[in-house]
């Protein structure tokens, strides 16, 4: 029995990015045969982005399904007014900034009729590779293929070995159990809503190939201060440590990350003393060697610690 192709919507947030959010249209564009519907949610941009959206609906008007805000409501509430627009079976959320790459939804089509995925049912993500693409050009392939290992998302998310959701398409029935989060913590406040996508998961599937492109050096995390940046992962870490369930190596992981961000904001030896005893706590043989980037992360707090610098 032939497997009918599922309908795809791509939701875009976007804000005040007229000279690049034709990049990510046109990146969604090239595939629109896979497309059943382009939401883009404006977040009452000051700039040319409205007219620029509502030209590309002007050449799409049967794809390109374009909201503005009546107000700006920041980047964390405007992804949450999305949650309830799309009619697809499969989700996937891009930011103005970002772009998928080609082939990436014919390559869902045919991991759906290899694994014969009953997409309309259930609640579960599709996970490719992201590529951070750097201001001088070079690039930084993220991989999450450890989730097809049979180990737990939440704490592969938590470690940071899974990468962004950029190129990751979730089911509508995922979508539903979305919730809003505490935005006090600041820049770092989508690290809870991508540890949601983890909490809520049944299952995940992973595609070997290169889906989603992040440009670094050009969004709000890049304007942000150094010091706005730690506490924000300070918090993010403490919120995180909240997840029900989570086991003892894992929640000794965020307090070793929490600690860290702590340290650089204002370096102590016993903070230091203390991050030792977390790092050992927290290790997990099974990842591989993700432990070294802690182990080099402790030993540049001991540098800090001789050289008086912070």
């Amino acid at each position: 029995m032939e497997i009918l192709p599922p309908k795809i919507s791509v939701v875009v947030i976007t804000y005040n990015q007229e000279d690049i959010i034709s990049r990510a249209l046109d990146s969604v564009l090239c595939q629109k045969d896979y497309v059943f519907e382009i939401i883009i949610c404006d977040d009452c941009s000051t700039d040319r982005n409205w007219e620029v959206i509502l030209e590309y609906q002007s050449k799409y008007p049967d794809l390109i399904k374009p909201h503005r805000n009546d107000k700006n409501l920041g980047i964390f509430k405007n992804l949450e007014s999305t949650w309830s627009k799309p009619v697809g079976d499969l989700i996937l959320f891009l930011a103005g900034d970002d772009a998928i790459l080609p082939g990436l939804f014919q390559k869902v089509f045919e991991l759906i009729e290899k694994e014969k995925i009953k997409y309309n049912q259930g609640s579960y993500s599709i996970f490719t590779d992201s590529m951070i693409i750097k201001p001088d050009g070079s690039q930084i392939r993220k991989t999450n293929h450890l989730i097809a290992q049979g180990h737990s998302s939440i704490s592969l998310k938590i470690r940071g070995l899974i990468g962004s959701l950029r190129g990751v398409l979730h089911s509508k029935e995922l979508i539903s159990k979305l919730e809003p989060v505490h935005k006090y913590i600041g820049i770092y406040t989508d690290g809870l809503y991508d540890t949601q996508f983890h909490i809520h998961s049944e299952r995940n599937y992973y595609i070997d190939f290169v889906g989603g492109i992040y440009y670094s050096g050009i969004g709000v995390a890049s304007k942000t201060k150094k010091t706005e940046s730690l506490r924000s992962l300070v918090q993010l870490y403490a919120e995180l440590s909240t997840i029900p369930n989570l086991d003892k190596k894992d929640i000794a992981y965020l307090k070793l990350k929490k600690g860290v961000n702590e340290f650089y904001l204002n370096p102590s030896f016993k903070k230091y003393l203390l991050s030792w005893k977390l790092y050992i706590k927290s290790i997990r043989i099974n990842y591989g060697y993700s432990f070294l980037n802690d182990f080099k992360a402790i030993i540049k707090m001991s540098k800090i610690l001789l050289s008086g610098k912070s």
